[in-house]
């Protein structure tokens, strides 16, 4: 049996830049480097793909190297993402992170989904209030 095609769009901001055909079978990190090659004189500093539309379920599969392209469907419309130079200044601050959504709110805390943007991986970022930490003899449990 021969593996289905997939045509995927590649878009930069709004312009499609290319139409990729790739097989069901084939891996994220396949998927990538076509894109790279078929691109690398336009754009030198791709390190990934996202979801046009902000599926954060297909982002976050784009993120897996071996994973396979089979639950992608024909068409899907694919945005690059660039590296972007990060401070290397000690630690993560929130400048080297883009705030995509919210992913829920409690009474002391909201969690976000965010993407790095020097690697473009995904992360939960949880914020919390500091009166309500202050608040609360439990830390630990606040923490996860």
């Amino acid at each position: 049996m021969q593996p289905i095609p997939i045509t995927l769009l590649i878009y930069h901001h709004d312009q499609l830049e290319l139409k990729v055909t790739m097989k069901a079978n084939d891996s994220v990190e396949d998927l990538i480097y076509n894109v790279r090659s078929k691109l690398a004189r336009r754009f030198e500093n791709i390190i990934g793909l996202a979801s046009r539309e902000g599926f954060f379920t297909l982002d976050f599969a784009l993120q897996q190297p071996t994973a396979k392209l089979a639950g992608i469907r024909d068409n899907q419309k694919l945005k690059l993402v660039f590296e972007e130079v990060v401070a290397d200044d000690g630690g993560p601050t929130l400048a080297d992170f883009r705030f995509l959504a919210c992913l829920g709110e409690g009474a002391s805390a909201a969690v976000f989904l965010v993407r790095h943007v020097g690697s473009g991986q995904l992360f939960a970022l949880k914020q919390m209030k500091k009166e309500n930490i202050r608040e609360f003899k439990n830390f630990e449990g606040m923490l996860r």
